[in-house]
């Protein structure tokens, strides 16, 4: 996971090209894959201004949400899932009594 604070989207985006464009200039083999020779990275990208209502747990859950996205179009790339089209998760917080 990586934290962008005070980061859009298109500035996430750009920080995801960038990370992916340097895998890919690393050229490691996948030996066992039947997709590339080499490694890719497949990344979910999920962006808020945070409020009261906001949780981390939502905000992982819209980024695994973008990733699996990502992978479903053909890996080596990167999805964007909305915050808002994640149903809300509880915080831990509120858990416990």
């Amino acid at each position: 996971m990586i934290i962008l604070p005070n980061t859009d989207v298109t500035g996430a985006i750009a920080v995801v090209q960038a990370i992916q464009a340097s895998v890919q200039a690393l050229a490691i083999p996948h030996i066992r894959s039947k997709i590339s020779d080499y490694i890719t990275l497949s990344l979910g990208i999920a962006s808020t201004i945070p409020n009261i209502a906001t949780t981390v747990e939502t905000l992982l859950a819209a980024a695994d949400a973008g990733l699996y996205k990502a992978r479903e179009r053909g890996r080596n790339g990167f999805a964007i899932t909305p915050i808002e089209s994640i149903d809300p998760i509880p915080s831990r917080r509120n858990w416990v009594n």
